[in-house]
């Protein structure tokens, strides 16, 4: 083998201050040991610069020092290489190049760090400069958004003597971007302006439309149907309820109101909501209770009820104990015990459903000492008994004694303790097994057919009795009390205390009277997303740990679905008055919450946050303790960490509000305003989210208010894996005209297509896209013209399809091949297209119709007569826009009498349909922005 010639790459233009690196070719022959290169200035012919390589196998390259050659110069070089023996090669082709100091980019308006670009549209400016005047070819910018993904790549722009480009950036909705452009020069140099960020904060219209979008695969379009709504409000099973057509009522408690359809809350967000809040008829916050026969008989100082009569009980109703409950009662029980089972306890409804705890003593069978049990007995408004159990025996109780009974229900769970309260050596027995100094569970053993004589253990619980529930009423008997608590939940007996708890239905202390405590957590607001993630904001009425009256709180919850994900409350306040107006605020920014409350009735209304505090106007509830995972003791107001509610759970895009008699609401993005901001109904504005005055409607949107800040719409569309929206529409709209229907031939089949709603303020501001997204499908070829799609049914066939392309051809000095040259943008297709036509019905009546084809042929021929741009569109993906260049031809088949007919024609490609310049110049779209 020898030495072969080798080929210099061709070569960029270059900064000389730093190394530079230049390529070369070597196709077979000897191996390359080592290589030369020598560098010629062309204005003078003399050599500048040779060098050789030590040896070094493989390289095909030779790095040139900086500082070697100067900026400003016209080189040409050459390379020669050599073998293991020493030998070298001939000298290779020359290349020209130029050597130029780096060019500069520069974007001119980029706002500073701490300011921001105040609209969606932006026109960059960016400048090229180069110190000995080398021209640039042309320049891309490209936007990424926070993620660092391109969000905009633009098209390319070309240079002018200015040096001066502007890139129109039109749809950033406020966040933080950045910036990059990269400029090629005339001589092939890259020239990258690193990525520069910046941050939107602008003014932007909202819209709440219905985008629908339908595949007609017979026509060759797509349907995009669109109409400005209001958010459609929604009560469930109530009609809407309002008083002076002002406020809605949405009283008792299971009714709400909600919107769940157009809009969407984002992670910063501020509302408010007016009226009478968390008003609470469905309970009172006092049951009193009254005794049958005698009045009250309270001993101990006045801190005990007795009970010591037969006939005698305490009853509270209007009670509301659910199915999954917990019950307590502390003192001394039964006073009077026989065979015959004394009860101590009932709860009822108002149907006569009934549950029946009972005290009973006897000697148990084979025993010889009398015990002690409790009898549990469920029996159905017509007397059937519909569940019956019987504790073990346990050694018989003394009436000085003081005990706890707690009783709980969970589904078909039944649990009961007791705890003897008195510090003696009273032991329990049961059944001769363990000894325990402080109670055991008396584990109840149901059977719906026998009375036991004795327990021997648990039995099956043949009946669900959830149908009875919730009771309305309960009674107190046979004992000499100091507490009764009844609750909506399900805890440990050891859990279990004498505080009011938020779902607390009965909480007596007998403290000279019979007044019955309620809690409650009535819900005030909810918000979730499609997820099922949500928040949900309750008023609590409990009393605090270890003070003595109740109060107010706020708790507001996260779930994911049901499970409970985090949760926070507010200190508490005096009691709020439901019949007081009052002005509820929340915002979260930037993962901060703060929730505010303001009395507007009374202007001496004071707040208490577990510190003294009067304020006129109220007292912004800052301190949510939050906690992922532990619940708090009452009234606990450690700080702690809340993780789990998270931007990712946002946007929330259902609301529903409950329990109260309301004014307004309003949800909004400006996460600027505050509490004194919300004192009274803000009405419609850029920001909003959802406002609904409810002065006779529960629309949460404002059409009228929408318009007053509306240019009007455009409709885009570009293909889901693009970043480059095209307007193909824009539409003017008024409270008058809400809707509209656009055609869209202009797509190919299988490629995803994304269309846009995009509301336009009157400074051609752009606000948040309504996206939707659909899969275009056709069954047939079709040629479109003027927005007239007409299908090819058979026997269509492409011609030979030709790439034109402009191509020149350089002959170097020194150089034996030519250099191929394009550098004109002239880049089309061109061919032909025929197809069959067989009238219109053909396919579905397997048919020739002679009078349809020679129809076909006549608005085919007339379509075309039109001169307007032709899109050519099939099943697999192609799709064109073209003029014809030469006319129509129709070839008659005599086979079939001169029955079908071929139709063909010669076609240009004149444009792009993902184009905005190629769609508006060629008079398919009205709109260029």
């Amino acid at each position: 083998m020898a030495l072969v010639k080798p080929t210099a790459r061709t070569k960029a233009a270059f900064d000389a201050t730093k190394d530079e690196v230049f390529y070369f070719n070597v196709d077979s022959g000897d191996l390359v040991t080592k290589n030369k290169i020598t560098i010629v200035n062309q204005s003078n012919n003399q050599v500048v610069y040779t060098n050789t390589t030590p040896d070094s196998y493989f390289a095909h390259t030779h790095t040139v020092p900086k500082n070697t050659l100067s900026n400003g110069n016209y080189y040409y070089y050459y390379i020669n290489t050599f073998n293991a023996n020493g030998d070298m090669s001939v000298n290779s082709n020359s290349v020209p190049f130029y050597c130029y100091t780096e060019p500069v980019l520069t974007v001119t308006n980029l706002p500073e760090s701490s300011e921001y670009i105040d609209s969606t549209n932006y026109v960059f400016n960016i400048t090229y400069s180069q110190a000995e005047g080398e021209l640039m070819d042309y320049l891309v910018a490209t936007i990424y958004d926070s993620n660092n993904n391109e969000y905009i790549v633009g098209d390319k722009i070309y240079a002018n003597s200015d040096n001066s480009y502007d890139f129109a950036v039109v749809g950033m909705p406020n966040g933080v971007y950045s910036i990059s452009v990269t400029a090629i020069t005339v001589n092939n140099t890259e020239v990258i302006l690193d990525k520069q960020s910046f941050r939107v904060q602008g003014t932007q219209p909202t819209v709440y439309a219905k985008l629908k979008l339908t595949n007609d695969c017979d026509r060759g379009y797509i349907e995009v149907e669109s109409n400005i709504t209001n958010i459609e409000g929604d009560t469930g099973d109530y009609e809407p309820e309002f008083i002076d057509d002002e406020k809605i009522y949405l009283l008792p408690r299971q009714r709400y109101c909600r919107w769940m359809d157009n809009f969407k809350v984002p992670s910063n967000f501020t509302m408010g909501i007016w009226g009478q809040i968390g008003e609470n008829y469905h309970h009172k916050d006092i049951i009193m209770g009254h005794t049958r026969l005698y009045n009250p008989l309270y001993t101990h100082n006045n801190t005990r009820l007795a009970v010591l009569y037969p006939q005698e009980w305490v009853e509270w109703n209007g009670i509301i104990l659910q199915n999954n409950f917990s019950l307590g009662f502390w003192g001394s029980l039964g006073e009077i015990l026989s065979e015959t089972p004394i009860e101590i306890f009932r709860t009822y409804n108002t149907n006569g459903d009934r549950m029946i705890i009972s005290a009973k003593r006897e000697i148990p069978e084979g025993d010889t000492l009398v015990r002690d049990c409790f009898i549990m007995d469920i029996f159905a408004k017509d007397g059937t008994r519909m569940c019956h159990g019987r504790t073990n025996y346990v050694e018989m109780m003394q009436p000085t004694d003081d005990y706890y009974m707690f009783i709980s229900k969970q589904g078909l769970v039944w649990t009961l303790k007791l705890i003897k309260e008195t510090n003696n050596s009273h032991q329990f027995n049961f059944n001769e097994v363990g000894v325990v100094q402080y109670g055991q569970s008396l584990t109840l053993g149901w059977n719906n057919n026998t009375d036991y004589y004795q327990n021997d253990g648990e039995q099956l619980y043949y009946n669900n009795v959830e149908s009875m529930f919730p009771f309305t009423s309960c009674r107190l008997k046979n004992g000499n009390y100091e507490h009764l608590h009844l609750v909506n939940s399900v805890y440990n007996y050891d859990e279990f205390s004498k505080s009011t708890y938020p779902n607390t239905v009965l909480n007596c202390s007998f403290n000279g009277n019979l007044e019955g405590q309620v809690g409650f957590k009535s819900e005030i607001f909810r918000m979730w997303n499609d997820d099922n993630y949500g928040m949900v904001l309750n008023v609590i009425c409990e009393i605090p740990h270890g003070e003595s009256n109740p109060k107010h709180c706020y708790e507001l919850s996260f779930y994911d679905g049901n499970t409970l994900i985090g949760w926070g409350r507010t200190n508490y306040t005096t009691l709020l008055n439901p019949q007081d107006d009052y002005a509820l605020f929340v915002q979260r920014k930037d993962g901060e919450w703060t929730l505010g409350l303001t009395n507007k009735t009374q202007e001496t209304f004071s707040f208490n946050w577990n510190v003294a505090s009067s304020n006129r106007f109220g007292q912004t509830m800052s301190a949510l303790q939050w906690d992922n995972n532990t619940e708090y003791s009452l009234g606990n107001t450690e700080p702690n960490n809340f993780t789990s509610v998270l931007d990712s759970m946002f946007p929330m895009t259902h609301v529903q509000i409950s329990n109260g008699i309301y004014d307004g609401i309003d949800i909004s993005e400006n996460v600027e305003r505050t509490q004194t901001d919300y004192l009274t109904y803000i009405d419609w504005d850029y920001d909003t989210v959802l406002n609904c005055d409810f002065n006779g409607n529960i629309n949460g949107g404002n059409i009228e208010g929408i318009f007053a800040h509306l240019y009007g719409l455009r409709l885009k569309r570009k293909a889901s894996n693009s970043n480059k929206w095209i307007t193909i529409k824009e539409i003017s709209v008024d409270e008058n005209n809400t809707s509209f229907t656009y055609l869209d031939h202009y797509v190919p089949s299988g490629i995803s297509q994304q269309y846009a709603i995009v509301p336009i303020a009157w400074d051609k501001t752009e606000g948040e896209y309504l996206i939707e997204e659909i899969t275009p499908k056709w069954r047939q070829f079709f040629f479109t013209i003027n927005n007239e799609s007409m299908p090819m049914y058979a026997n269509v066939k492409y011609g030979s399809v030709t790439n034109n392309r402009k191509y020149g051809i350089l002959e170097p000095i020194q150089s034996q091949y030519p250099v191929v040259i394009k550098n004109s943008l002239t880049a089309y297709l061109s061919g032909s297209i025929s197809s069959k036509f067989l009238g219109a019905n053909y396919y579905k009546t397997r048919t020739v119709n002679r009078l349809e084809v020679v129809q076909q042929i006549q608005r085919a021929q007339k379509m075309l007569d039109t001169g307007g741009t032709i899109c050519l569109k099939d099943p697999n993906g192609w799709i064109l826009l073209c003029k014809p260049t030469s006319g129509d031809t129709a070839t008659f088949d005599s086979n079939y009498g001169n029955g079908v007919a071929d139709i063909s024609f010669n076609w240009v490609e004149v444009g792009k349909y993902d184009n905005q310049d190629d769609l508006y110049n060629l008079g398919i779209i009205d709109v260029n922005v």
